[in-house]
């Protein structure tokens, strides 16, 4: 039954990554020679008060990769020239009560950290109140975990240690809408192309055990910005 269900997990999140690569290319092909509204502000400045994403493969052998909420989960400052927005993100989340299933075998529980720096850019596809707009970012990453793992079989328990370094390419769509002239929201979906090196330390019976990769991974966030912006450093 437990296979079953993780079987279904998995098909689903390959259906659902699949379709967001698709509509993805469809909005960059269509829309990408929409003209951007001139802005009247130089910078703005924007809290994202809640994202939605898989994380970082903490381990190998980790098969499910649910989505998990975050709030406010970082901040981004954007520079506009008239006809790109350049952007700055900086994310950082912690969680001391971190865990996951090792496929039927495992349990694994810890502190879970990561923080991210992206920069990227923006185009607006309206001139109106709403918004639609797209575009990328590129960036740097971190993530480690300490904690336990435990095997349900032999109820043995290991301590368990991971970090991940690696660069990683997000693409996005968005819509904003200006309420005010100096205010406005955003909500933005992403998918996270990342490739990272990849260090595992487990300790068993006192024995360190220690193996070093590469590898890419690909991560979903249905809801990776939900912000309030303010404009400044007017230009009129």
């Amino acid at each position: 039954m437990i296979n079953a269900q993780l079987t279904y997990i998995c098909y689903y999140s390959i259906c659902m990554k699949k379709s967001l690569i698709f509509y993805f290319l469809i909005f960059f092909s269509i829309l990408s020679a929409t003209a951007q509204t001139n802005t009247d502000f130089n910078y703005n400045i924007g809290v994202n008060f809640y994202k939605l994403s898989q994380f970082p493969q903490v381990n190998f052998n980790q098969r499910v990769n649910p989505e998990t909420g975050r709030y406010f989960p970082g901040i981004i400052l954007k520079f506009n020239d008239n006809q790109l927005a350049y952007r700055v993100a900086l994310n950082f989340y912690r969680n001391s009560n971190f865990g996951f299933s090792e496929d039927d075998s495992a349990s694994v529980h810890g502190t879970y950290l990561d923080y991210s720096l992206k920069m990227g850019v923006e185009r607006d596809l309206s001139a109106t109140n709403f918004k639609p707009y797209f575009g990328a970012d590129l960036g740097f990453l971190h993530s480690e975990f300490s904690g336990l793992k435990m095997h349900f079989n032999d109820k043995t328990v290991n301590n368990l240690r991971t970090e991940k370094n690696g660069f990683l390419i997000s693409p996005f769509l968005g819509v904003k809408y200006h309420f005010i002239r100096r205010l406005y929201m955003s909500a933005e979906v992403a998918i996270d192309f990342i490739y990272a090196y990849n260090r595992l330390q487990t300790i068993n019976d006192g024995i360190k055990q220690v193996s070093h990769f590469n590898k890419g991974e690909f991560l979903l966030a249905p809801v990776s910005l939900i912000g309030l912006h303010y404009n400044f450093g007017a230009l009129n």
